[in-house]
């Protein structure tokens, strides 16, 4: 169990990311109320933090592309990373956690950043040898 996940979290990322997705959709709550005849339903959106959806699509992208590539990540750092960006999308509700939301999404934004360019340079390391 313990290898299975070691290997999931090395190569496989792309599909952990998928999980925050589900968090993101699961647990966001958005009010309705009234009906506008010229408008229809209004949501509240207030307190929902949209850069998580662009983020998380282009952290599929990325993983998928170090996928294709057959690059490994650290397992640490991978981690680490699925555990900032589950926080973002779990807590991602009312006005009081904006501020934190947004700094723990700037500090998955750096992990991701630091996770692909160590994954291509070890590749690159790997073909050169």
């Amino acid at each position: 169990m313990k290898q299975k996940l070691k290997s999931l979290f090395e190569t496989k990322m792309y599909l952990i990311i998928l999980l925050p997705f589900l968090f993101l959709i699961r647990f966001s709550e958005t009010d309705s109320y009234g009906i506008n005849k010229t408008v229809g339903w209004a949501y509240n959106l207030s307190g929902f933090s949209f850069f998580i959806i662009y983020f998380l699509i282009a952290f599929f992208f990325g993983f998928s592309l170090l996928a294709i590539m057959r690059t490994k990540t650290n397992l640490i750092l991978s981690v680490f990373f699925f555990l900032c960006i589950s926080f973002c999308c779990l807590f991602q509700n009312g006005y009081q956690n904006i501020r934190p939301i947004d700094n723990m999404l700037i500090i998955s934004i750096l992990i991701f950043i630091i996770l692909f360019i160590h994954s291509v340079f070890t590749k690159i390391k790997l073909l050169l040898k």
